[in-house]
């Protein structure tokens, strides 16, 4: 989907909640930068984090300056120190690629 440039875009086909509902993940595409988002639920606060995906990567692979990808599936690890593992997917390019990151490489959002 295209979009005004500042606009943030969902680029991942669901909302993909931890199994104890203490975090919403999902992936955001800003200025043309892909990021998986963690939103931390607590009593206290609600607290938003990133991790960057490499779709340029990707696109470079695929000899495209652009191409549109999208977090197909995750699955979430429950423990603080757990990992993140997905399934990325082609919308315009013949792709499905895994990818997996440590809830550690995470940084807060706005940082």
């Amino acid at each position: 989907m295209e979009g005004p440039e500042n606009a943030h875009l969902l680029e991942s086909e669901s909302l993909f909640w931890r199994s104890d509902s203490s975090a919403l993940f999902f992936a955001d595409s800003y200025h043309k930068k892909l990021s998986l988002v963690m939103v931390v639920l607590e009593r206290e606060a609600k607290r938003a984090y990133v991790a960057q995906l490499a779709r340029d990567e990707l696109c470079k692979e695929y000899r495209k300056p652009d191409c549109r990808v999208v977090v197909a599936s995750m699955q979430l690890g429950d423990k603080p120190d757990g990992t993140v593992r997905g399934v990325l997917r082609g919308l315009d390019i013949n792709l499905r690629r895994e990818f997996e990151i440590r809830y550690t490489q995470f940084v807060p959002a706005g940082s």
